[in-house]
């Protein structure tokens, strides 16, 4: 953008002007309040429908070894450059 083009103008030439009060549009609430609209996704049925495994009693034993198979990768340990 050229600055030339703006040169001429000055900040007292783009102060706002107030509104006299009579002429300052008055905010009005809509005549009718609008609804809430629901949305449901689950299509007149719940989605689980089977026993929920979380309050029943397990029979089987548990799966997960407790061993973390994650790489150890630490950049922040000793003898390590970032």
């Amino acid at each position: 953008m050229d600055k030339t083009q703006f040169s001429s103008l000055s900040l007292e030439d783009l102060a706002l002007v107030p509104l006299e009060e009579d002429a300052a549009p008055q905010a009005q609430a809509p005549a009718v309040q609008a609804q809430a609209s629901k949305i449901d996704t689950r299509k007149k049925r719940e989605r689980r429908s089977g026993v929920d495994r979380r309050v029943t009693i397990r029979f089987e034993e548990d799966r997960r070894s407790g061993v973390d198979r994650r790489a150890q990768n630490q950049a922040w340990g000793h003898g390590h450059d970032l």
